[in-house]
């Protein structure tokens, strides 16, 4: 067994919220259900609650007891802006303009 990352979700798309050391023990709350396999747990010590891979932690006890979770929304990937090709605006030309009324004058 090895240390395992534990996730805001049940996907390496998720943050990371901590970390597991090798055979530390938490508790499992529950499981996701898309055929890649994560458990909910209660890490110990704390209110926090996180998602670790099965491949990364071993299992003991009767998985029938273990509910199923909906995973939370993914967070939104950012989209990386490419910067476009500059381009040239001509602006119109300057005018003169000419009065086309007698102007008036205020004493």
């Amino acid at each position: 067994m090895m240390n395992a990352n534990c996730r805001k979700g049940p996907s390496t798309q998720y943050d990371v919220v901590t970390s597991l050391l090798t055979d530390q023990i938490v508790q499992v709350l529950g499981y996701n259900d898309d055929n890649t396999l994560w458990w909910y747990i209660q890490l110990p010590n704390s209110a926090a609650r996180c998602w670790v891979s099965d491949t990364t932690v071993e299992l003991s006890g009767d998985k029938a007891k273990v509910l199923y979770y909906n995973a939370p929304a993914l967070p939104p990937t950012e989209t990386p802006v490419t910067p476009g090709t500059p381009t040239y605006t001509p602006h119109p030309p300057t005018r003169t303009l000419t009065p086309t009324k007698t102007p008036v004058q205020i004493y």
